[in-house]
């Protein structure tokens, strides 16, 4: 029996019990485990325990994506090299970097008995559908598993965590600057002097920024403590870091991340929540569109799971044991990456005659050491030493000054008790038990929340650290014991609001509220995405449905740096001695709605003002930096970002708006007035293109690819599985919208490319392989099923698993 029929059939699958990776069966000899399937492939797991209901999902897991979990888990655990050769060796030592195996196995085996059932059972579903591909390779094992010519293996509850751990925590909130910023300060003062290198250190990476946007109105944000606002304090002790070690401070940013410096880490999803009265349909309206990426198959894996206390449908990131989005009938509920900080880098002194040392509160302590060993397919294995302090482990020895770099997480030791936080969230029943929850998530998240009562909320979630106030936040901590942290922010003063009299939230991982300040990796500045959100909602009295999906197509193809830089183009354009060329070129560019469109199908953005506007950005940002910026720095601020906030953009809008701007200008970057300045570029610009007519400045079109590779360039599928839509969209991973009516609530997503990455080892792909990727698309949506009569109503198939 083929795949296609086999997953139309009604199958009963009985089995014995078996020992997986060392571990028994975990579901009783009389649990009855249902999985209906809807029309597009979306599992409905039904079980009476808590072990019976995660065994359906594990299983239904390892149905739809084998593959790419085996990657996943490979990538997380840093076993990828093992089965695909030596240029992954790097992938792996970065992995293995990021936890310890052994604290993670402790963290589970702590677990209260129903917490650990979910792990357990998850992890025994999977093993059972792989133990069935592993029966009949001929049937059912992906053929990608062929191709790269290695098998599957079984998984257990490390792997689970460790996937979770690498995907979300180590991803998302996990970023650190400090190393970074202290090399810039020390660069700029060298350059420019003790006060005016402070001054340009300051303009570049700002503690706070009053004109940010913010989701939290000023009136009704929360209150913070003296000691958690504006700072402006100096580097007590810090011996100075060494450009080798800079250099591997920004290859291990590149490594994972692909870039470095501020605002170059992922920085995910966008969400607009409305109360009833900023809707015609006088319903509370939520739309979530998280963004992480886009892959064959998708990162979000649809499910819904019933019984055992849980009835709630929605989706997974990486089909975890977890429910981002979804909801349950009462509530539901979303996320976006807050970015708050939850990591701090400490330098400490090594002993001046042994590495093998550190001081530490006038004493000498011994690094705790584990070594690890990377298996190397057709060569040799590779061993790796990881050392840590009592901060936490050493990112870098920095010989030449006689120092190491330790990071301090606040979530470090409760990784697993924040994934099962996050499941917990699906059983939630109204905004007292959402925040309640919230207090237990350490990661730096937002949650938002809407009920059936139509409520709406949020939460921004994290557990900050409460440092020093000797210090300067930015930069590294001394390490030597006088300036460890004094605990953590309490609950109550972190940013949340509910039923705000705005009418409305909305969040593109924007500063919370105005007086929250930045971290050392994110600075949120004037310029911020979140505004193509505000504005369209500012310039419409009560939405429709049709405007309020119009809001996702609209911010997707918006370019976000324009609007701010508009008024001096204006400017420009009054001036009375500009040239007519330059008056053309600024009024191309002022009359170009900031739309990044290919209407007219030809493979070129449509309008020549984009084009002009970008060339200009480039070269300003060049003319006002370099002559101050030394290199490595100078590459972070000549990046322009079209599709979120860069700090090179952020920087020259506030040299621009002058005395105006939110961030002091105490070092002139421009070195003549705005007019000038802005004459002197485009003058350049239109040397260089003297050879164009300005409406044949246009830009080739940016493709929106559906990559089969995840972190760290690990395959998650076939080469040539890769998909393209036409044009680039700033859009969620996937979409997400519900609605609460008088007679239920209505849940919408779609999760292109399709709920299943299965393909035969006969080359035929699952039906609900690619089935959702015209519905993303054309920014459509299909049904998410709930209550029983919808779900017996929409299934495809039934599959009933009796295990013993």
């Amino acid at each position: 029996m083929n795949y296609i029929k086999r997953r139309l059939a009604i199958v009963t699958a009985v089995m014995v019990t078996f020992f997986l990776n060392g571990c028994a069966s975990v579901v009783s000899s009389d649990t009855e485990v249902v999985i209906k399937r809807d029309l597009y492939g979306t599992p409905h797991v039904y079980a009476d325990d808590v072990k019976g209901l995660f065994y359906g999902m594990g299983y239904a897991v390892a149905e739809d994506r084998l593959f790419q979990w085996e990657m996943l888990k490979r990538m997380a655990r840093g076993t990828v090299a093992e089965v695909l050769g030596a240029e992954y060796i790097k992938s792996d030592q970065l992995a293995r970097a990021g936890y310890d195996p052994h604290q993670i196995r402790q963290q589970i085996e702590a677990l209260p008995q129903d917490d650990r059932a979910i792990l357990k059972g998850y992890v025994a579903g999977y093993n059972a559908r792989l133990q069935e591909v592993l029966d009949q390779p001929d049937l059912f094992l992906p053929i990608q598993f062929n191709e790269f010519g290695f098998m599957p293996t079984f998984i257990d509850e490390v792997d689970v965590v460790g996937v979770y751990i690498r995907t979300i925590a180590t991803n998302f909130s996990d970023a650190n600057e400090e190393i970074g910023n202290y090399a810039l300060l020390t660069e700029l003062r060298k350059i420019h002097g003790h006060e005016k290198g402070l001054a340009l250190f300051n303009q570049l990476r700002w503690v706070n920024d009053p004109k940010s946007p913010v989701t939290i109105s000023d009136d009704e944000q929360i209150e913070q403590p003296e000691k958690n606002l504006i700072v402006d304090r100096w580097d007590n002790g810090l011996v100075p870091i060494s450009y080798s070690t800079l250099s591997k401070h920004r290859n291990l940013s590149i490594a994972l991340h692909k870039a470095d410096g501020p605002n170059t880490y992922p920085i995910a999803s966008n969400l607009w929540i409305f109360s009833p009265d900023k809707t015609e349909i006088n319903r509370a309206v939520f739309v979530n569109g998280p963004q992480y990426g886009n892959n064959v198959p998708g990162y979000p894996f649809g499910i819904a799971l019933h019984g055992a206390g849980w009835d709630a449908v929605g989706a997974s990131s990486w089909g975890l044991p977890l429910l981002n989005w979804g909801t349950n009938g009462e509530i539901a509920w979303g996320v976006t990456v807050g970015y708050g900080d939850t990591t701090d880098v400490f330098q400490v002194k090594l002993h001046p005659s042994s590495h093998d040392l550190y001081e530490y509160k006038g004493q000498w302590l011994s690094f705790s050491e584990r070594v690890e060993t990377i298996q190397v397919k057709d060569n040799d294995p590779v061993k790796i030493k990881f050392f840590s302090t009592i901060h936490g482990q050493v990112l870098f020895f920095d010989s030449e000054n006689n120092t190491a770099y330790a990071k301090k997480r606040s979530w470090q030791g409760k990784e697993v008790s924040s994934l099962i936080t996050w499941l917990r969230l699906s059983k939630v029943k109204n905004w007292s038990e959402f925040l309640s929850l919230g207090k237990s998530m350490p990661l730096s998240m937002n949650w938002y929340y809407i009920d059936k009562n139509q409520n709406i909320g949020y939460a921004f979630l994290g557990h900050f650290p409460i440092k020093s106030e000797n210090l300067d936040p930015r930069l590294p901590t001394l390490g030597n014991g006088d300036y460890e942290w004094q605990g953590l922010l309490d609950f109550q003063y972190l940013p949340k609001v509910k039923n705000p009299s705005k009418g409305y939230i909305a969040n593109w991982n924007n500063k919370p509220q105005g007086n929250w300040n930045n971290s050392d990796s994110l600075i949120w500045g004037q310029v911020d995405r979140v505004d193509v959100v505000g504005d369209y909602i500012d310039k419409h009295g009560r939405l429709s449905l049709v405007e309020i999906n119009d809001l996702n197509r609209h911010a997707s193809y918006q370019n976000i740096n324009i609007n701010y830089f508009k008024p001096f183009f204006l400017e420009l354009l009054g001036h009375p001695k500009i040239s007519k060329d330059i008056k053309t070129a600024a009024q191309l560019i002022i009359d170009w709605d900031g739309r990044m469109m290919d209407e007219d199908g030809d493979g070129y953005y449509d309008a020549p003002g984009y084009a002009l506007f970008n060339e200009w950005l480039r070269l300003a940002l060049h003319m006002a930096f370099n002559p101050h910026v030394p290199e490595p720095f100078l590459t972070q601020l000549l990046q322009v970002n079209e599709l979120r906030g860069a700090v090179g953009t952020m920087a020259l809008l506030n040299a621009l708006q002058g005395e105006e701007a939110g961030v002091k200008q105490d070092f002139d970057v421009l070195g003549v007035d705005r007019v000038t300045f802005m004459r002197n570029v485009m003058q350049e610009v239109l040397k260089a293109r003297k050879d164009k007519r300005f409406e044949q400045m246009l830009y080739p079109v940016r493709t929106h690819d559906f990559s089969v590779e995840t972190f760290g360039g690990v395959p998650i599928n076939s080469p040539s599985e890769a998909m393209v839509i036409d044009t680039y969209m700033n859009r969620g991973t996937s979409n997400h919208q519900v609605i609460f009516y008088p007679d239920g609530v209505e849940y919408l997503d779609v999760l292109p490319p399709g709920q299943s990455g299965f393909i035969g080892p006969n080359g035929v792909r699952s039906p609900h392989y690619d089935d959702q990727l015209d519905l993303y698309a054309n920014f459509e949506y299909k049904k998410g099923w709930l209550k029983p009569e919808q779900v017996e109503k929409n299934q495809s198939a039934v599959m009933k698993l009796r295990v013993r």
